[in-house]
């Protein structure tokens, strides 16, 4: 990943669950951010199952791979957006509650409720170039623990150093495959699992509204 910014918040109207997810008790590894949200929901998975179904892996990006994020632990200045070529994070979908968001790369609250991290973190296609508006490649949690897969080649250099260092715990693997992390960061609907939609999109499935 490639960064560039930050902010700051508090969340509210969280949900209680019965073991909820905590920084301090949360798996990361920095710029491993679909690792840490595969960790997030292995930890659900373990300590919640009967909650999974309320999660779901979100991968942020678009065809040029430069999407920019506000509020992010990698910038200095609130004001400067964070140019990433991906970013991943976890939404829960409550059936009475609203939508949250866990991104361990924010300095927002931790869940953030999603209309706050819209509003704040991601903010509007609007004022920004079209090739940096952003599409959302939404996958059910479960669905996103079982077929997942990283080498962690795409963060080697030529020499086969690590651009930044990997989680000292094995790479994921599924039953079937070693590296599929491509298709998960492609925006192209008819490749890889889930459904992409548009910033509108991306909202309206959490039941939120984009920011104007």
């Amino acid at each position: 990943m490639e960064t560039v910014n930050g902010g700051q918040s508090t969340s509210s109207n969280v949900r209680k669950s019965k073991k909820p997810l905590q920084v301090s008790n949360c798996v990361y590894t920095s710029c491993y951010c679909e690792e840490n949200v595969w960790k997030l929901c292995d930890q659900i998975r373990k300590t919640n199952p009967t909650e999974l179904n309320e999660y779901y892996a979100v991968f942020i990006s678009n065809k040029n791979h430069s999407i920019p994020l506000w509020m992010q632990k990698q910038s200095e200045d609130p004001l400067t957006a964070v140019v990433w070529d991906y970013h991943v994070i976890l939404v829960q979908k409550p059936s009475s509650d609203k939508a949250l968001v866990y991104d361990l790369d924010s300095i927002m609250g931790f869940p953030c409720p999603l209309e706050l991290y819209l509003q704040q973190a991601i903010q509007s296609d609007a004022t920004l170039k079209k090739e940096y508006h952003r599409k959302f490649r939404i996958v059910p949690a479960d669905k996103f623990l079982e077929v997942f897969a990283s080498d962690r080649s795409h963060m080697l250099k030529a020499n086969g150093e690590y651009i930044q260092p990997p989680p000292n715990y094995p790479p994921i693997r599924s039953s079937t495959e070693l590296m599929n992390l491509d298709d998960f960061i492609s925006m192209a609907p008819k490749i890889g699992d889930g459904v992409v939609k548009d910033l509108q999109g991306f909202a309206e499935y959490f039941g939120a509204r984009p920011k104007p």
